[in-house]
Order: C-alpha cells, then sequence, then structure tokens
C-alpha cells in the first residue's frame, strides 16, 4: 500500500495529538524517569500544535508533515529549518533537521 506526505493541517490535530500522545507513553514504558509526561500532556500538545499550523510567524521554522495511505494518519514528521549563511544553503533551502517526536504508528506499511 503505497503511502503520500502531505503538509498537517488543523483538521490532523486530533489525530496527531492521539499519534503523539500514543507514542510518548511508549517511550515512557521503555524509559520513564527522563520521559516523564505531563498529566495535561494531551492539552498542551493540541494548543503547541494549532500553533504551529496556524501562525504566519512562529518563532522556530518548523514543518510538521504526516503520512497517509488512507484516512488514517500513519506517521508525523516534525521537522525544523534551520538559518544558515547563503554559501551553505542548497539548491532546496536551508537545510533542516528531523525532531525526535516525529511517530510512526504500528499500522505504517514498512513499520
Amino acid at each position: 500500500m503505497a503511502c503520500t506526505a502531505r503538509t498537517a493541517t488543523t483538521e490532523c490535530v486530533p489525530r496527531l495529538v492521539d499519534r503523539l500522545v500514543s507514542d510518548a507513553k511508549e517511550r515512557q514504558a521503555v524509559d520513564p524517569v527522563p520521559r516523564k509526561m505531563a498529566a495535561d500532556a494531551p492539552e498542551q500538545i493540541e494548543k503547541t500544535l494549532t500553533f504551529a499550523l496556524i501562525s504566519g510567524q512562529p518563532p522556530v521554522r518548523q514543518i510538521w508533515q504526516v503520512s497517509k495511505p488512507d484516512a488514517e494518519i500513519t506517521a508525523v514528521i516534525h521537522a525544523m529549518r534551520l538559518p544558515v549563511p547563503p554559501i551553505l544553503a542548497g539548491r532546496q533551502g536551508d537545510p533542516g533537521l528531523i525532531l525526535p517526536d516525529s511517530a510512526v504508528t504500528p499500522l505504517a506499511p514498512g513499520a
């Protein structure tokens, strides 16, 4: 089954919150001390995601992309664009980092 990647929208937020909270719980189960999750984590994630997706000028240049084989989001990738001197920028723009809060469901093709 082929997946497509697209930029996340505010309509994705409820499913992204579910996916990110589920991933955080999985990480916490493996190593609970450094991965303590706030009691209001879903609310904080929803607020932060919504701001990131609707803000015209977020404080950090970031990208949220989702992968969907059908109607279900199976992966979310969070990346940050890094400003660099023009001589270091490639033909496709500034380089970026994929951040560790990206997540993939076990249902994703190839997972």
